[in-house]
């Protein structure tokens, strides 16, 4: 998946969560985001190594 895809899913997740008020969605939301986050930081290394 590209960031943005993950990115997108983590906000689908934040905003079910943010209805449900459930803490596994909130959960599963954050690491959603953690995930895109690490992606994008590591297609940064690989632009930079360029």
């Amino acid at each position: 998946m590209t960031a943005e895809e993950h990115l997108a899913e983590a906000e689908k997740l934040l905003q079910t969560a943010h209805g449900a008020g459930g803490n596994h969605a909130r959960v599963t939301a954050l690491a959603a985001l953690s995930t895109a986050h690490a992606t994008i930081a590591q297609a940064k290394r690989k632009e930079t190594k360029r």
